[in-house]
């Protein structure tokens, strides 16, 4: 996916979920399901995605499968968003909260940039920002740098429309 051979990644996932449905109801199958749930909402297919989302969710119903149970409901929320049903953000501030509990630091930062992104332009810049700013204070708390600075970027907008111009 990430070298753009996104026909490949779809199917060496599907070949994951084919091998692993045979199976008992797993963690795998869990992470399989989740990561199939992320390719269909970044190429567009948000009411696949909620498919994938579902099936993930209830795995997690009867397995503990804790980092992909928050990334299920982060993307489930995102799903939910791009189809036009708003309240996808609650899911998304959920799954944000979950990760912040369990200690999912990397998660909990890309969450809380995309809790902004899709925060701005529904509920205004200095929403969003809020936003941005925790998780980039969250990021220097933890060392992670370089998350820091990817949230800062993101933050650019929001500040940029509040007329930040001293932060910019």
């Amino acid at each position: 996916r990430a070298r753009g051979e996104t026909a490949r990644a779809r199917g060496t996932i599907a070949e994951a979920l084919r091998l692993l449905q045979d199976h008992p109801t797993s963690v795998e199958l869990a992470a399989a399901c989740t990561q199939m749930a992320f390719f269909e909402l970044v190429t567009g297919r948000g009411e696949q995605c909620m498919t994938w989302v579902d099936k993930a969710l209830a795995i997690g119903a009867v397995t503990d499968i804790g980092e992909h149970e928050v990334r299920a409901l982060e993307l489930r929320g995102l799903a939910r968003c791009e189809l036009g049903d708003l309240a996808g953000l609650d899911d998304v501030r959920a799954a944000l909260q979950m990760a912040l509990d369990l200690g999912f630091s990397n998660h909990a930062v890309s969450i809380a940039n995309n809790l902004g992104e899709d925060e701005w332009p529904v509920q205004g810049p200095a929403a969003a920002l809020k936003t941005l700013d925790r998780g980039i204070e969250f990021a220097r708390r933890r060392g992670l740098e370089a998350a820091a600075m990817s949230l800062r970027a993101s933050a650019l907008g929001p500040r940029f429309d509040l007329g930040e111009w001293d932060e910019l």
